[in-house]
């Protein structure tokens, strides 16, 4: 429950200060791309799946320890289920 909270807070964040970053010239301004909360931001794995692809190319695996909830993992080189590199933007664990 407090990671879906501080979840919900970063996407909030993340919309709100999609404010711009100067630009160039006067009066330019160019947009945030904050890629890690567009990820937070994608419907949730299948609870039962191993494994979880973006539509980014960025590979999960599913792992949990006993007692606490479910995470997932970023697989960098998931050839062995047949998927490509794992791009640099994707962030460690969802």
């Amino acid at each position: 429950m407090k990671r879906l909270l501080s979840t919900i807070a970063l996407v909030s964040a993340a919309s709100a200060a999609s404010a711009a970053v100067p630009g160039r010239g006067p009066g330019q301004v160019w947009p945030i791309k904050d890629t890690g909360a567009m990820h937070l931001a994608q419907a949730a794995p299948a609870l039962g799946a191993e494994f979880y692809t973006t539509p980014d190319n960025c590979t999960y695996r599913r792992t949990q320890a006993p007692g606490y909830p479910p995470m997932w993992i970023i697989i960098r080189n998931p050839h062995h289920i047949g998927r490509p590199d794992a791009p640099r933007h994707c962030p460690g664990t969802l």
